[in-house]
């Protein structure tokens, strides 16, 4: 395969289907090697170019064997999210918002629990869906901050689309010598959770 071509095709390809769609966050291009990665069914994981951020973000990419409007579909159902994804302990809608506000439970390891709320937007075709997300005042969030945005287009010439997924955390002041914390909800979690999303996808789609 002439992998040089398939990411000036991708180039191309993002450039043609992103200009002006309104999803907040920038995307970052992939390379000659993380295609080769996806193409191996591995999780690409990129640290974030925004600088002087006061938490963690980070990208990570996979390709799942359904189209966009299944994957979107399942997405946005936050309400199965605790089936499959890791840490994620329950998942409640606000429903004394107009706005789209769900209320997000995290079980840690030793006992510690994380809970905040975020409201949401999306957009779906067939060529392109987007989710994206940012936190919402309550009274009871425990973290600081949180936003990102999964994108999801086909990839091309195959039954694959291609997941785009990022997210930013900063959980605040935490006790000395318990800093893991903070890689735990960010970057260490990113590949368990990208992947437990494609088998859920791909078993969803089979059903």
């Amino acid at each position: 395969m002439n992998y040089k071509f398939l990411v000036l095709l991708y180039i191309f390809t993002y450039s043609y289907l992103f200009m002006g769609t309104p999803f907040p966050h920038p995307l970052i291009g992939l390379n000659e090697s993380d295609y080769i990665q996806l193409s191996n069914n591995d999780v690409v994981i990129k640290s974030s170019q925004i600088e002087k951020l006061e938490g963690k973000h980070f990208h990570a990419y996979i390709l799942v064997d359904a189209d966009v409007k299944a994957i979107i579909q399942v997405i946005r159902d936050f309400n199965t999210y605790p089936k499959f994804m890791p840490l994620i302990k329950e998942v409640t809608p606000h429903k004394d918002s107009p706005q789209n506000l769900s209320r997000f439970y995290l079980d840690l390891p030793l006992g510690i629990e994380y809970q905040y709320a975020i409201s949401e937007t999306s957009y779906t075709s067939s060529e392109l869906s987007w989710l994206s997300w940012t936190i919402s005042p309550w009274e009871e969030n425990s973290i600081r901050d949180t936003w990102g945005q999964w994108v999801i287009t086909p990839y091309k010439n195959t039954t694959y689309s291609l997941i785009q997924y990022q997210a930013y955390s900063d959980v605040g002041d935490i006790p000395f010598g318990f800093g893991w914390i903070i890689e735990l909800v960010t970057k260490k979690s990113l590949p368990e959770l990208l992947i437990s999303t494609k088998k859920w996808i791909e078993t969803y789609e089979k059903d």
